[in-house]
């Protein structure tokens, strides 16, 4: 066998293996045996079948079958052991109806793309900004009061009285097609507001009306565009794109009774016997509350710094590999000939790039992931999705079967694998970068990303 790269325009290159009969013929002929084993021929018992008829009949798929395995199998070990860096799988050029297989030397080409070099600018990425979430006396009692009122006893009233100011109100809005009629994947939304926090013009088309109450409004008529978009959680562009009508619908009117601040209440969200004043369980949830929306700060973080480090990371790609491997992805003769190929294009180079990237910071930094790492991972993601369900008693091997279960489908232990490296690739560069810090509020953090 005999392999060797011949490097083309840039970092395009073509690949080839140069197979004789002496690199498979031992092999070939325990494969004809195992043929021989198998195969019913009238005339012949099972496995008394002439090795000639044998071979007539079957060496060219036997030996096709065989060269296929060893190909694959010696290309990995060339790429291993001479440390090749590729961005992709390497493309045959080649069919199977090509090849003659009835030659004894055979040669088999495949185009591959090496990997470009990599130079992270460390500097661009300090001029981020990483937003340390800093909760306000009011904003802690806010979500205390939330929380009493989850756990309070619902009383359920007929009417909104706009005077009665302990009185919440859920609200079912959806938007109308031109005929006025729902519209099936139109925006709906179904909202709960005390009377308190209602927006007044909201006030006055639900006073005095029952649960059940309809109507059709024009949403500008109702709500202006911030309260739209602080209700539906969308950003002004996408208001602007909604349809003027929307029906209102009244899904329920109740007060509820908060339970007292007392050792019941402070065991239901802390272990039991933890906290046991007013003081110290504001004090705590404060510090849950904090560090929540400081993970999701660092995770804004890491999404601007993948986004930077492709903005600012130029890297010359084999245009020629990239351009095949997308018209064999999308099963086209030409460029031309897949839809939308621009914005496809750029999204396959945008994760492709990320790809090369990741993978080299991983070798630099050393960074691995076990198949123990993917299985115990995926242990505690199935854990925790029981656990929202109330069943904390499953057992490890029970445990076990899920994942390896789940890991074997569709591709997902690569996926797995792939996330983990991401997120050891993030926290090498989080703790690489220098950011500028802010302190914010809660409340302008998720301003700041609802406008994102």
């Amino acid at each position: 066998m005999e392999i060797s790269i011949n490097k083309q325009e840039g970092l395009d290159a073509e690949l080839s293996v140069k197979v004789s009969e002496a690199d498979y013929a031992a092999d070939l002929d325990k494969q004809l045996n195992e043929y021989r084993k198998k195969v019913n021929i009238p005339g012949f018992r099972q496995g008394k079948v002439p090795m000639g008829v044998v071979r007539k009949m079957f060496l060219k798929d036997a030996k096709r079958e065989l060269i296929d395995k060893f190909l694959q199998r010696s290309i990995q070990e060339y790429i291993t052991e001479n440390n090749l860096k590729l961005i992709l799988n390497p493309l045959s050029t080649y069919t199977a109806e090509d090849i003659d297989w009835a030659k004894d030397e055979l040669e088999f080409t495949y185009d591959i793309g090496l990997r470009p070099e990599i130079n992270i600018d460390i500097e661009k990425l300090n001029k981020l900004t990483r937003y340390k979430i800093e909760a306000s006396e009011e904003d802690i009692q806010e979500e205390i009061s939330k929380l009493r009122k989850q756990a309070g006893k619902v009383n359920h009233v007929d009417t909104v009285d706009r005077n009665n100011a302990d009185l919440s109100v859920t609200l079912h809005f959806h938007e109308l097609d031109e005929e006025g009629k729902e519209m099936k994947d139109g925006l709906h939304k179904v909202k709960l507001f005390t009377l308190a926090e209602m927006p007044a013009k909201l006030v006055d088309l639900v006073d005095g009306k029952e649960k059940g109450f309809k109507t059709n409004v024009k949403w500008a008529d109702v709500l202006s565009t911030d309260e739209m978009t602080d209700i539906f959680g969308v950003d002004k562009s996408t208001i602007k794109d909604l349809n003027a009508d929307f029906e209102v619908e009244i899904r329920g009117v109740f007060t509820v009774e908060e339970p007292e601040m007392n050792q019941e209440f402070f065991d239901q969200y802390f272990e039991p016997g933890t906290v046991t004043s007013e003081e110290d369980f504001t004090s705590e949830w404060k510090k849950l509350f904090e560090n929540y929306f400081n993970q999701q700060s660092e995770n804004v973080l890491a999404r601007e710094i993948k986004q930077a480090i492709l903005d600012n990371t130029e890297l010359k790609m084999p245009k020629n590999f990239l351009d095949k491997y997308m018209m064999l992805s999308y099963n086209a003769q030409n460029l031309a000939d897949i839809e939308n190929y621009e914005e496809k294009r750029k999204a396959f180079d945008d994760e492709l790039k990320w790809l090369i990237i990741s993978e080299y910071v991983a070798e630099q930094q050393n960074i691995t992931i076990t198949e123990e790492d993917v299985i115990d991972y995926t242990k505690e993601m199935i854990r925790g999705e029981f656990g929202r369900s109330g069943m904390t008693d499953i057992e490890d091997k029970q445990l076990q079967e899920y994942a390896i279960n789940y890991l074997t489908k569709e591709n997902n232990f690569n996926r797995t694998s792939l996330a983990l490296r991401d997120g050891k690739v993030f926290e090498h560069l989080l703790s690489q970068v220098q950011p500028q810090v802010e302190t914010i509020s809660q409340k302008k953090f998720e301003e700041m990303n609802r406008k994102q």
